[in-house]
C-alpha cells in the first residue's frame, strides 16, 4: 500500500538538528581558542543552513523518485534567491544602519521554510517544490548576510576585519561539517 504523506525531510531535519545541538553543547566546554568571543558568536548557523541545503536533495532522489540531475535543477530556486536577497539585504542595512531585523527576519523566513516541509507529500508538484525552496533562498540569503554585518558590529574597530574572515571560515567549515554531520 502506499503511503501518501511522506515526512522524511521534516523528521530527518529535527533528529539532525537536535544532533547539532547536542553536540554543539559539549563544544562549548572544548578549550577556548585565541580569538574573542565576539568573532564567532553563533557557531551553529551555518551547519544548520547547510544541513537544510542537504536535505532537499535527497528528499528528492529518495522519496520523490528524482535521477540527481533533477534533483539539482530543483534546486535552482533557492540557489538563484540567496544571492538577489543577500543583496537586498545588504543595501537595506547600509541604508537604515541597523541589521538585527535582518538576522531576526532571516531565521524566521527560514524556519518557516523548514516547517512548510510538511507540506510535502509523494505527489508534490515542482510548484509547490520550487515555492518553498523560494522562500528557503529567501531566508538564507538575509541570514549570510545579516550575520557578517552583526559579527563586525559587535567586534572592536581594531578587531573587524579579525571578525570578517572569521566568518568566512566558519561559513566555509560549516559547509562540510553540515554535510558530514547529517
Amino acid at each position: 500500500m502506499v503511503q501518501k504523506r511522506a515526512h522524511p525531510i521534516a523528521f530527518g531535519s529535527v533528529r539532525k538538528l537536535e544532533r547539532n545541538r547536542r553536540f554543539l553543547q559539549r563544544a562549548d566546554k572544548w578549550p577556548t581558542s585565541k580569538f574573542p568571543s565576539s568573532h564567532h558568536p553563533d557557531k551553529s548557523s551555518h551547519i544548520k543552513l547547510f544541513t537544510t541545503l542537504y536535505y532537499w536533495p535527497f528528499y528528492d532522489m529518495s522519496v520523490r523518485g528524482r535521477y540527481p540531475t533533477q534533483a539539482g535543477i530543483d534546486m535552482l530556486p533557492v540557489v538563484l534567491l540567496t544571492v538577489p536577497s543577500s543583496v537586498i539585504v545588504s543595501i537595506l542595512t547600509t541604508r537604515l544602519g541597523r541589521f538585527r531585523w535582518a538576522i531576526w527576519g532571516g531565521w524566521m523566513v527560514t524556519t518557516l521554510a523548514c516547517g512548510l516541509q510538511v507540506m510535502l507529500d509523494v505527489d508534490s508538484t515542482t510548484v509547490v517544490t520550487s515555492a518553498l525552496l523560494a522562500v528557503l533562498g529567501i531566508g538564507m540569503g538575509m541570514v549570510l548576510t545579516s550575520l557578517n554585518v552583526g559579527i563586525q558590529a559587535i567586534s572592536k574597530p581594531e578587531d573587524a576585519a579579525m571578525a570578517a574572515s572569521m566568518y568566512g571560515f566558519l561559513r566555509s567549515l560549516g559547509m562540510p561539517i553540515g554535510v558530514a554531520v547529517s
